[in-house]
């Protein structure tokens, strides 16, 4: 007769007199009431039944909340992750500029590069031309400098991308991060035409702190030109989604609320824009700026405050999914290009000698495997510290790599310290 256990991968949170499981190898929820709380008895490891008669036991066993117990949970993670790197997507980052018309106080980029050049841009086709039959998807990410300096580069080379998947049979995904300045009718129109569905646009709270920090070459600030490319945007039927990505740190904290109200008048009704909340951090160790660092526990009275307020943060359910929480730079098929053809893993340290990976130089991509390697290879395959971690099925250790090179230490995900917050902000 088979034998039962619990997972390890459990995690309990109490929640309105009931208990919540969540599995972090499976993704799945599960709610227990009254009695069903003394059956589970979340306090041991054991699972005694040696048949599972209830239908809240046959439920947990369909969620992987209770295993057979020759079931090994290590080997299904090992596999879980062979099924992430082995996907057949590739994700590119592309710098169509390094140059940006905004000078952000807590900035890290330097601005030295220009435009890609047409035979960069060729280049860049040509590998695509030799390398898509291997995947089944591809993932173009337009970054920056400010992407949209460089709107004709995007525009041009869009046209080949889409072309060569079409007749490779290939899927095709394309996003943004813009600091939506530029994003005005023409612009916006022109993306969507290149296929340009997903946008990251930044706002640091009201106008009075987002023009303190998110400021123009001048010194001028930018709210209202940003604001009212976005309810240009809004005034579109097309489908597209656009995080609303909003950095906060100790001194703009005062005006949050105030910001979230004037959000969710203007687009709380419209489910394609989603609000993140983001604690300024200084992932390089060269920040200049005068600001101050904010921890990400300060952001809750602010996610309670927009709950109230009727706007939801369910979209990030994805991030809790297996695997949700890997850095892009630690996919082994994950790749930024410069606007010189430099190759980078990441996108917050390109001063780093680490960080420079390789070259793409006449259709193709010469990495240096040993740094590839520190970046592609260092999570659960070698980590202590993660091995007994029950968050591990979520982020494999890979949540960011850059922190790991650096400090020697791998990081945690600030969703795996505060997982109990974010679970009561569904």
């Amino acid at each position: 007769m088979s034998k039962y256990k619990k997972s390890y991968y459990n995690y309990y949170f109490n929640y309105n007199n009931n208990t919540v499981i969540f599995n972090t190898l499976t993704g799945q929820i599960s709610k227990l009431e009254g009695p069903e709380i003394a059956l589970f008895n979340c306090n041991t490891s054991a699972y005694k039944p040696e048949s599972l008669n209830s239908e809240k036991e046959k439920e947990l066993l369909y969620k992987g909340m209770i295993l057979n117990c020759e079931v090994d949970e290590r080997k299904i993670i090992e596999k879980n992750y062979l099924d992430y790197i082995n996907n057949n997507e590739l994700f590119l980052i592309i710098l169509p500029t390094e140059q940006c018309n905004l000078r952000c106080i807590y900035c890290y980029e330097k601005f030295t590069k220009g435009s890609m050049t047409i035979d960069l841009q060729k280049s860049v086709i040509s590998f695509l031309e030799k390398k898509l039959e291997n995947y089944k998807a591809l993932y173009i990410s337009w970054f920056g400098g400010e992407p949209l300096l460089a709107i004709d580069v995007i525009e041009s080379m869009s046209k080949e991308i889409i072309a060569l998947c079409k007749e490779k049979n290939v899927t095709y995904y394309a996003g943004i991060t813009t600091n939506g300045t530029l994003l005005n009718e023409k612009n916006f129109k022109l993306l969507l035409n290149a296929r340009v569905y997903d946008y990251q646009i930044t706002l640091d709270g009201c106008q009075e702190t987002h023009d303190n920090q998110r400021v123009d070459m001048s010194g001028e600030g930018t709210f209202s030109k940003i604001y009212n490319n976005l309810l240009i945007m809004k005034s579109f039927k097309d489908n597209f989604g656009v995080i609303l990505r909003t950095n906060i740190g100790v001194e703009t904290e005062i005006s949050v609320n105030s910001y979230i109200d004037k959000i969710y008048m203007d687009f709380g009704n419209d489910t394609r824009f989603k609000l993140h909340l983001v604690a300024i951090a200084d992932l390089t160790g060269e920040l200049k700026s005068t600001i101050d660092l904010c921890d990400t526990s300060h952001l809750f009275p602010f996610y309670n405050y927009a709950r109230s307020k009727g706007i939801d943060f369910n979209y990030y359910k994805s991030l809790y999914k297996p695997g949700g929480m890997i850095c892009y730079a630690a996919n082994p098929n994950s790749f930024v290009i410069g606007s010189d053809g430099n190759i980078y893993k990441c996108t917050v340290a390109f001063e780093e000698e680490v960080n420079n990976v390789g070259k793409l130089e006449n259709g193709k991509l010469n990495c240096i495997n040993r740094k590839l390697c520190l970046w592609n290879n260092n999570g659960f395959e070698t980590s202590e510290k993660c091995k007994y971690c029950k968050f591990l099925p979520i982020c494999f250790g890979k949540f960011c790599p850059l922190e790991k090179i650096i400090h020697h230490e791998e990081p945690c995900p600030p969703f795996k310290k505060y997982i109990e917050r974010y679970f009561k902000l569904f």
